[in-house]
């Protein structure tokens, strides 16, 4: 009950940072929904957890303008949760860095697991509307890629949650 309550409060924080939207970007919903798989990736191999689930749901951005949409990634790991220690932090830290984010390290003091987010933790969202975050708890692992906001559409997109186990990345 607590982790839903957990994964609640964090979706309703980030549903609240706003959609910044660029014009003239070219950036395709296939280059977002990769970018944000990439980050998955990324973040499974350094995270010993097992049986993350993900699912992937395109939005409105915060800010509704006709054409534009907003992907929100979110992967979960309930299954053998590694301890949240600073060097498993800086883990996630070094492999996001190298894929452009510029993550900050926080505590979470409320479930004394550590927060690894871009931009830090309840600071908003980056100038393009992007958030990037993982909570890395006592009982759960959580992360959550929300994208710029871009150019499409809902109806093209689906505009609904698919959810799809995942396999474990092999070492």
């Amino acid at each position: 009950m607590r982790i839903v309550a957990v994964t609640a409060a964090m979706l309703a924080s980030l549903a609240l940072t706003g959609c910044a939207v660029s014009e003239g970007s070219t950036v395709t919903p296939n280059e977002v929904e990769r970018d944000a798989r990439d980050i998955f990736a990324r973040t499974s191999a350094v995270v010993p957890a097992e049986k993350w689930t993900t699912e992937r749901t395109w939005g409105p951005c915060e800010n509704p303008r006709d054409g534009y949409v907003q992907l929100m990634f979110v992967a979960q790991s309930l299954v053998d949760v590694p301890e949240a220690t600073p060097a498993l932090a800086q883990m996630v830290v070094d492999v996001w860095r190298s894929a452009g984010r510029k993550p900050v390290v926080q505590s979470d003091d409320g479930t004394g697991g550590l927060i690894i987010s871009d931009p830090a933790y309840l600071q908003g969202a980056n100038a393009d509307g992007s958030v990037t975050q993982l909570s890395l708890g006592k009982t759960a692992v959580l992360l959550q890629v929300i994208s710029p906001c871009i150019e499409g559409g809902l109806a093209d997109l689906g505009g609904t949650a698919s959810t799809a186990p995942t396999p474990p990345s092999s070492p």
